[in-house]
């Protein structure tokens, strides 16, 4: 690992990287001064611009580290959202069904790491959930097992298989890029989300699951981050429609799914969060990655797709 394989000083990594950070802290200002007039309204919407100032330059430094540290750094997320996951199930107790999640999410990373065979990626799940099936059978026990057994295959398919995909596209040319793009793109759908909602959400279809959350919400965020996907198209490998389009679509469809799926499981569970605050504001990491769990490996696989028709040739 040398200095001269990281990106810190390259212009398009400096370029994006004050993009950024500039655009986070006009948000925050904007939040700040117009919070002033309508009180409590925007709070939310604040304290999640605050704590992406304290992330992002901690994100870019890391993303710009060298090989392995990207991915490294995000096998540590995966773990940590793992831990905050079964935290938020009452799961933790569980220590070998817990310890086997961390170990196999180790395992796809190695894999991933060795430039391991795409076969083997896609049976880990299958062999993981072999493996937790053996414990309850190791122990002699059948209480809670099937929802032990459930909760523990969630996070493993979330955050130990589907999150860890952006292992996968850091092997894409450009890879960092596109990883970091997608991030900005997923951050900023769910600011405008939340701020249309706000302010102009009136057809609410999810009375019950998501009361906040509008048609004119989603169709709002869709657009604009469309319209950001193709100004930062730079970050990709290739900036013609269907990458750009394809990664500003899957963010606004898939992403908003896999909010809803994690607050889907909150509702169940009769909680509003983990109770671990993420860095400064209300939510916990899981509010963070919910968004990328069906993002990172649709766009993986949808580029995969593209490579294998001879659109282009993304990898390395």
């Amino acid at each position: 690992m040398t200095l001269e394989n990281s990106l810190w000083l390259e212009p398009l990594f400096i370029r994006t990287s004050l993009i950024a950070c500039g655009f986070l802290a006009i948000a925050y200002t904007f939040f700040y001064f117009i919070s002033k007039v309508k009180p409590n309204k925007y709070l939310s919407l604040q304290a999640s611009f605050i704590s992406w100032l304290v992330v992002a330059p901690l994100l870019f430094l890391l993303s710009g580290a060298p090989h392995p540290v990207p991915l490294v750094s995000i096998v540590l997320i995966c773990i940590y959202s793992a831990k905050t996951f079964y935290r938020m199930t009452g799961m933790y107790h569980r220590s070998f069904f817990v310890l086997s999640n961390y170990a196999f999410i180790f395992l796809q990373s190695f894999l991933i790491y060795k430039k391991a065979d795409h076969s083997l990626l896609h049976i880990v799940p299958m062999i993981y959930l072999c493996f937790i099936c053996l414990i309850p059978i190791f122990f002699d026990q059948f209480e809670h097992m099937i929802q032990y057994i459930g909760l523990s295959l969630l996070s493993f398919l979330f955050f130990g298989w589907g999150l860890v995909h952006f292992g996968l596209i850091l092997g894409l040319e450009k890879g960092i890029y596109v990883a970091l793009y997608l991030i900005i793109l997923s951050e900023f759908n769910e600011g405008i989300y939340k701020l249309v909602n706000l302010e102009f959400g009136k057809l609410k279809p999810l009375k019950k699951l998501a009361p906040r959350s509008s048609v004119e919400g989603m169709l709002v965020a869709c657009a604009l981050t469309l319209v950001v996907a193709w100004a930062m198209r730079s970050c990709l490998p290739i900036r013609t429609e269907p990458y750009w389009v394809t990664a500003g679509l899957i963010i606004s469809i898939f992403g908003r799914i896999g909010s809803l799926l994690l607050t889907m499981i909150r509702k169940d569970l009769g909680i509003k969060d983990s109770g671990n605050v993420f860095i400064i504001g209300k939510d916990d990491i899981l509010a963070r990655v919910d968004k990328l769990i069906f993002v990172a490996p649709i766009f993986y696989y949808l580029m995969l797709a593209y490579n294998q028709n001879g659109i282009s040739n993304l990898f390395n």
